[in-house]
């Protein structure tokens, strides 16, 4: 009689999750109905998988989930404990939703589940990294709050500027006047200070003559005694001798009258130079980079050709370039922008941009 050996059952242990093909089918399901947005479907079909396979974290983590979407909150928190491991980073999100919609503290939550340790770990983790992204983002805003300053530092304010009153002025007309006083006496000196180095020494030779004359006054009246003889012209007689008497006391006075206009026409000369180099305008329209008018050549003194340099709008503004006159018009001239080079990228010119009177032909 042969020995009958029995084989002891098979007892699943109580850490191992058994899964069948029916509860496979049942979880993929519920998941599928769940995100068709197909909520009592869902739970229906998640129940039935867990009741199943009770220890599957995965099926009870999307029971919670369907349970919160639905509004059902306390079977969604009764389904917390059972997560386990599953999808911590999701799970601690959902108990803080939960902990929101019952308006409880979510760390009372937290402390009561069998993985705690997990979730403090994934909330410590969350704390670093949301004070790191604090520091960046503060340090992001400092940037930029040093940008803006920068930018206000040599750009300026450009909002509070009003084309259609903007007129061309001066800040003082005590400097041009001063600097016309200086010229009657030293015609060339405004046009010199005023850095239009061509005129100033035009206007010096001229002045020059005209003291070398004066100096040598005896010298030239005895020459016109000598050389100048109007009875040789016209014959003699008593008249033709008064008259020759009176051609140095003419050359005298023409002398003196063409020196008188020559010191105003320096005063008036200096004048216009300095409210032209004090001038200060902007940019009124700009088309693109191509037509650009500025509100200034209104006045006659201004000419085709003259040149303006144009700035930023702030207490250390940028040189953005030069404008030339192209075209008169009434109360604007239109201009040629030409960027400076020197600068490290083009900067275009804007509305509000300051020019100052930088070169007359």
């Amino acid at each position: 009689m042969e020995n009958k050996i029995e084989m002891p059952e098979y007892v699943i242990p109580e850490n191992e999750i058994l899964m069948t093909p029916e509860f496979e089918e049942k979880l993929e399901q519920g998941i599928n109905y769940y995100n068709e947005k197909n909520l009592p479907k869902a739970i229906i079909t998640l129940r039935e998988a867990v009741n199943l396979c009770p220890k599957h974290e995965k099926a009870h983590f999307y029971l919670a989930l369907a349970y919160y979407d639905n509004d059902s909150i306390e079977p969604a928190a009764d389904e917390l404990p059972n997560i386990g491991g599953y999808a911590p980073v999701k799970a601690v999100a959902l108990i803080k939703n939960i902990a929101k919609k019952a308006n409880i503290e979510y760390l009372k939550i937290i402390n009561e589940l069998p993985q705690k340790n997990l979730y403090f770990d994934i909330l410590k983790a969350d704390d670093l990294k949301e004070l790191e992204e604090r520091k960046q983002n503060e340090i992001k805003a400092q940037i930029e709050a040093e940008e803006m300053l920068r930018r206000l530092e040599t750009e300026g304010q450009y909002d509070d500027f009003d084309a259609d009153t903007a007129k061309a002025a001066l800040p003082s007309y005590a400097v041009p006047v001063l600097m016309g006083i200086l010229s009657v006496p030293a015609w060339g000196l405004g046009s010199l200070l005023s850095f239009n180095m061509p005129k100033a020494v035009i206007r010096f030779a001229i002045e020059y003559c005209f003291y070398y004359a004066y100096i040598n006054k005896e010298a030239i009246h005895q020459w016109t005694i000598s050389n100048i003889n109007l009875a040789l012209i016209l014959g003699y007689s008593q008249t033709t001798n008064q008259l020759t008497e009176y051609i140095f006391p003419l050359i005298q006075g023409i002398f003196i009258l063409a020196a008188g206009f020559l010191s105003l026409q320096s005063f008036v000369v200096a004048y216009y130079d300095w409210c032209r180099k004090l001038l200060t305008g902007n940019l009124t329209t700009i088309n693109g980079t191509v037509d650009i008018y500025v509100n200034v050549g209104f006045d006659n003194h201004f000419n085709i050709g003259d040149t303006f340099n144009v700035y930023s709008r702030g207490r250390t503004p940028i040189l953005k370039g030069i404008v030339t006159i192209v075209r008169l018009e009434n109360e604007t001239s239109l201009v040629e922008f030409k960027p400076n080079t020197k600068l490290a990228e083009k900067i275009d010119p804007k509305v509000g941009d300051i020019i100052k009177f930088s070169h007359h032909n």
